[in-house]
């Protein structure tokens, strides 16, 4: 198995060859590039969402996610709702398991930092947006977020100090993905969007 190259190449730049002919730096250096093959299981990466790039990884890797979505550096891979995936690196590619039929609502959280203009995000399906948690982090930020470009039908627009909070509660259902346009100008700000997800059936 041709992975774990960088743990390889640090094993052959520090076993050199040895003086005694009991065992030489070239053996032992087989013998641990075969223990690094053989030990070298699937790697925990983390969770993974649509625009999440994992680069090449040095050996074998997952990721989990289960954010509804096409994943295109994951091979193009789908996530249906309900459904959790693993992504696996054989390699040289991306392959997907799909474990469908979860059920249960679940809380999801999205996190933009140092806002500083008007972001767009589309909100996963079947989900309740409850909560929106914005953070001043310089100047005087107004803040105001709507379902297209400058619209306050979400949150009316507000002034946030440079380390003050703003919290609104909301209770809005998205039964399909839709687009959220979250407002920022005069200053920087973190936006947190928090929902509750699979609320419909």
């Amino acid at each position: 198995m041709a992975l774990w190259t960088t743990l390889k190449a640090a094993v052959d730049a520090v076993i050199t060859t040895n003086g005694n002919n009991e065992i030489t730096g070239a053996i032992l250096n087989t013998i641990l590039d075969t223990i690094i093959d053989d030990v070298g299981l699937y790697q925990f990466k983390g969770v993974a969402t649509p625009s999440t790039s994992p680069g090449t990884p040095d050996g074998s890797a997952w990721y989990i996610a289960s954010q509804v979505g096409s994943y295109p550096n994951f091979g193009g891979a789908v996530v249906t709702a309900g459904s959790i995936a693993f992504f696996k690196w054989d390699g040289t590619a991306w392959n997907m398991e799909l474990l469908t039929g979860v059920t249960g609502e679940t809380q999801y959280v999205k996190k933009f930092q140092d806002l500083a203009a008007e972001e767009v995000y589309a909100t996963p399906e079947k989900s309740l947006l409850t909560q929106i948690i914005v953070k001043g982090k310089t100047g005087t930020t107004n803040f105001k977020a709507g379902s297209s470009s400058g619209a306050e039908d979400i949150s009316r627009a507000k002034d946030v100090a440079a380390g003050a909070f703003l919290t609104v509660t909301k209770a809005q259902v998205y039964e399909t993905a839709q687009n959220i346009y979250i407002g920022i100008t005069g200053g920087t700000a973190d936006v947190t969007l928090i929902f509750t997800t699979n609320i419909i059936n």
